[in-house]
C-alpha cells in the first residue's frame, strides 16, 4: 500500500494542499450471539480509505469504500475542493517527525485459527449453563473478534501499518420471582483473541447467576450522602466520564470543559492518579491513533495534580504542546476528534479488607451499567448493577440495583479517601456527540469516596 498512498499524497499536494494524510482500513470480523428469542451469527469484510488535507487553516475530507486508485484520486480531488471552498477556519498542525513502522498486537488465540462452528458452540454452552438455575428467565450471550488493518501515509514522511486483533465476551441474565426482575452481567475482551469467551467458565457464570439471585430478596438502595466503596468497574466509569471527558482538549478548547485553566492544580489527594494509555491491551489498544502519532501512556491527574490535557495534532498545536497520541476516528467518513483509549485510576496501597476499616455505615457498589458527564458543569453521573451495606466495616445485606452515584466532580476527587491495589481492565466504547463511537478500555482500583451522593430503587 506504501506505493499506492505515496501517489494519492502527492497528487493532494499537487493540486495545491499544504498537508495531505490518508488511511485505507480493511476489518473482517465475526460477531455470534444468543438469546432466549433468537441466534445470530455474522462474519464481515469492510474496507475503504480517508483523506485529508489542509489548505490555509481548513480541512478538507474525501473518502470510498473502495481501494483502488481511480477512487483514491476523486476522494482526493473531493478534499481539496472541500478545503478550498470553505477556507474559514485556522487549524494548524503540531509538528512531528517522519516515522516508518509496521506493527501487530500478538494473541493467546487468533480467532481466525477458531471455526465458527466453534465459536457457536462456545457461546451457546455459556448460554446452557447460565439457564441451569430456574430463576434465571432470561440470557443474552454475545462474541465479537475484529481483525482491523489500516495502512496510513502523510505528507511528512511517515508510513505505517498497523494491525489490531481484539475481542470480547459478554453475558447478560435476568433473575424473576414474581413480580421482581432483576438483573446481571459481566464482560471480558480488549486487545486479544477468542480467549476472552475462556473468562466465562463455571465458577464466571455462577457469580453472575448468582448476583441476580440476591437481589430478588435485596434490601432497597439507601439515600443521602454515603460513604462508598466502589469496585473497579465503577472506578473506570467515574474515570472516564468525570475526567477523561473534560480533559479532551478539543472540549477545553471550545470553552466546554470545568478542567480548563486547572493544570498544575490539586485536585485529589497524592494517592489519586488517572491515567489514559493506549500501550496496554484494553478495547482502547492501539500502537499509532489515526493521524500517526505513537500511542502513549497520559497521567491526566498525577499524584493528586492535573498533570495534562488529552490532545491531537491539532489541539496540540494551539495548545504549544506535543500531541499525546488521542486523535481518533470512528472510520470511513469520520472526522478525527480528540478521543480516550484506556482510561483508568492508578493502583494505590489498600488491600482489599482495609478500603472497608472504620466505615460506621456506607454501600458497597459493584459493576457500572452507563454513566453520563457534563464536561462544562463539572457534575457526574453513574449507574451501578447493585450493591451491599457497610456496617462496622464489614460487607453484609445485598442492595438491588440500580444504585446510582450522583455528584460534582471537583467535590468527589477531594473525598477520595483509600485507593486499593487490584487494578482491573474492563472492555467498552466511547461516544462522542450522538453519532460518532470508538473502542475504549475503563477501569482501576476499588475506591473509597467519603459523603457520595447515592440514589437508587
Amino acid at each position: 500500500m506504501e506505493d499506492e498512498l505515496s501517489k494519492i499524497i502527492k497528487a493532494g499536494l499537487e493540486l495545491g494542499a499544504e498537508f495531505v494524510d490518508a488511511r485505507i482500513f480493511m476489518d473482517r470480523n465475526t460477531l455470534v450471539a444468543k438469546n432466549n428469542i433468537e441466534e445470530k451469527v455474522r462474519e464481515n469484510c469492510f474496507s475503504g480509505s480517508s483523506i485529508r488535507v489542509l489548505f490555509k487553516g481548513t480541512w478538507g475530507y474525501g473518502t470510498t469504500q473502495s481501494t483502488d486508485m481511480k477512487s483514491l484520486m476523486t476522494a482526493t480531488k473531493k478534499a481539496v475542493k472541500f478545503a478550498k471552498a470553505n477556507n474559514k477556519n485556522n487549524f494548524g498542525l503540531a509538528p512531528m517527525k517522519p516515522i516508518k513502522d509496521r506493527v501487530e498486537n500478538k494473541v493467546k488465540i487468533n480467532p481466525h485459527d477458531v471455526s465458527v462452528e466453534e465459536k457457536v458452540s462456545a457461546v451457546e454452552e455459556i448460554f446452557n449453563n447460565a439457564g441451569e438455575d430456574e430463576k434465571i428467565k432470561t440470557i443474552s450471550v454475545s462474541y465479537f473478534d475484529s481483525d482491523n488493518k489500516m495502512y496510513f501515509s502523510n505528507s511528512e514522511g511517515s508510513y505505517i501499518e498497523q494491525n489490531i486483533i481484539s475481542s470480547r465476551a459478554a453475558l447478560s441474565v435476568n433473575a424473576r420471582s414474581g413480580n421482581k426482575i432483576t438483573e446481571s452481567y459481566d464482560a471480558s475482551g480488549g486487545a486479544m483473541g477468542f480467549e476472552s469467551v475462556k473468562y466465562f467458565d463455571e465458577a464466571a457464570i455462577k457469580k453472575i447467576v448468582d448476583y441476580a439471585k440476591l437481589q430478588l430478596n435485596a434490601a432497597k438502595c439507601p439515600k443521602g450522602n454515603i460513604t462508598a466503596v466502589v469496585d473497579g468497574s465503577v472506578a473506570g466509569l467515574l474515570a472516564h466520564e468525570s475526567l477523561g471527558h473534560p480533559s479532551e482538549a478539543d472540549f477545553v478548547m471550545n470553552g466546554r470543559s470545568f478542567l480548563s485553566g486547572l493544570i498544575g492544580k490539586r485536585l485529589a489527594d497524592r494517592s489519586v492518579s488517572i491515567i489514559d494509555d493506549a500501550t496496554v491491551n484494553g478495547s482502547g489498544k492501539y500502537f499509532y491513533d489515526d493521524e500517526g502519532v505513537r500511542g502513549q501512556k497520559t497521567f491526566i491527574i498525577k499524584n493528586g495534580i492535573l498533570n495534562s490535557y488529552l490532545h491531537s495534532r491539532e489541539t496540540s498545536s494551539k495548545f504549544g504542546v506535543e500531541s499525546t497520541g488521542n486523535g481518533r476516528t470512528q472510520g470511513i467518513g469520520r472526522k478525527i476528534f480528540v478521543r480516550m483509549s484506556n482510561t483508568y485510576f492508578d493502583k494505590g496501597d489498600y488491600k482489599f479488607d482495609e478500603m472497608f476499616e472504620g466505615i460506621k455505615h456506607g454501600i458497597y457498589v459493584i459493576k457500572n451499567l452507563c454513566g453520563m458527564e457534563d464536561p462544562a458543569g463539572g457534575s457526574f453521573y453513574a449507574s451501578c448493577l447493585m450493591g451491599f451495606l457497610i456496617e462496622r466495616g464489614e460487607i453484609t445485606k445485598p442492595i438491588r440495583g440500580e444504585v446510582v452515584l450522583t455528584g460534582k466532580v471537583l467535590e468527589i476527587l477531594k473525598n477520595i479517601t483509600a485507593v486499593g491495589d487490584d487494578v482491573v481492565l474492563n472492555p467498552g466504547s466511547c461516544g462522542k456527540g450522538p453519532e460518532d463511537w470508538v473502542s475504549a478500555g475503563t477501569g482501576g482500583p476499588h475506591l473509597r469516596i467519603e459523603k457520595i451522593m447515592v440514589g437508587g430503587k
